[in-house]
């Protein structure tokens, strides 16, 4: 049966399978990435009675309610597949108040060095040295849509354009840390409304955000475990700096106030 099938089965959420799979607590077979579960297999295993300490104990069953819940929003699928599947990449360069308010700063002197060169875009060369670590605000530039990037495809594919977008402009014009902000969450949403969010080049930096306040606005404190991907290995620091990065940019966004946190997302959901 597929996962879909078994649901139906059990009379039971897709959620509720795939946290039993992850911890091996349900008879499967996973061939070459495709998850398939045998109906005898599955008879059988639901004539086992659970263990005692789930049956008996009411701590038990509220600690496994409670990963369940947990488990079931870091699972909960984000357009067409689990959040967690995405790249997710994050730099650890950004995290912390210092770096976020260095990015304006950065978007400035792009917006600026493109108008020296009296045209629309920049080659990467060109942003090397506007400020110490460049690479790494570009690249958050580009994930939160203050940046495209475009190949030249009239030369060589593998030389891209870097071109500020509007919203670049907006925050190049300004000082006021407030409008800058809101400058930045429009862009986002921008993403979002034209699915430029999930494109492969280097935007699914923000969906760690959208993770973040997933878990918040459901009453859930963030922790590094939710983080993690299959792929990670288990004594690797990804999941603390993807955290520490969602946790970082929410923080620059919104400055700890949750009614904007919970707006915010809100207008995201309706925006996909």
């Amino acid at each position: 049966m597929k996962i879909e099938d078994l649901c139906k089965y059990l009379q039971v959420t897709e959620n509720w399978i795939r946290s039993r799979v992850r911890r091996k607590a349900i008879p499967f077979h996973n061939n070459h990435g495709i998850l398939r579960f045998n109906r005898q297999e599955i008879d059988d295993w639901m004539k086992v009675p659970p263990p005692l300490s789930a049956t008996h104990s009411k701590s038990g069953v509220q600690d496994e309610r409670r990963q369940e819940r947990m488990e079931s929003y870091a699972d909960q699928p984000y357009r067409d597949k689990p959040a967690r599947e995405y790249v997710l990449t994050a730099s650890k360069i950004m995290i912390g108040r210092t770096a976020w308010m260095r990015l304006p700063f950065f978007v400035e002197k792009v917006v600026a060095r493109t108008k020296e060169h009296d045209r629309n875009y920049l080659f990467r060369e060109e942003i090397k040295g506007l400020l110490p670590n460049s690479n790494d605000y570009l690249r958050v530039s580009c994930q939160l849509g203050l940046i495209d990037i475009d190949s030249n495809k009239e030369q060589d594919q593998r030389i891209k354009h870097y071109c500020p977008t509007q919203y670049a402009e907006l925050i190049s014009q300004t000082r006021d840390i407030v409008r800058i902000r809101e400058i930045i969450g429009e862009s986002i949403l921008h993403l979002v409304r034209t699915r430029k969010e999930v494109h492969p080049d280097e935007k699914h930096a923000i969906l760690l955000l959208w993770l973040f306040l997933n878990f918040k606005n459901s009453g859930i404190r963030p922790q590094e475990h939710h983080f993690r991907k299959a792929t990670d290995k288990p004594d690797n620091s990804y999941p603390l700096i993807r955290l520490n990065f969602a946790k970082s940019l929410c923080n620059f966004l919104f400055v700890g106030n949750s009614d904007q946190e919970r707006d915010f997302f809100n207008k995201w959901q309706q925006c996909m």
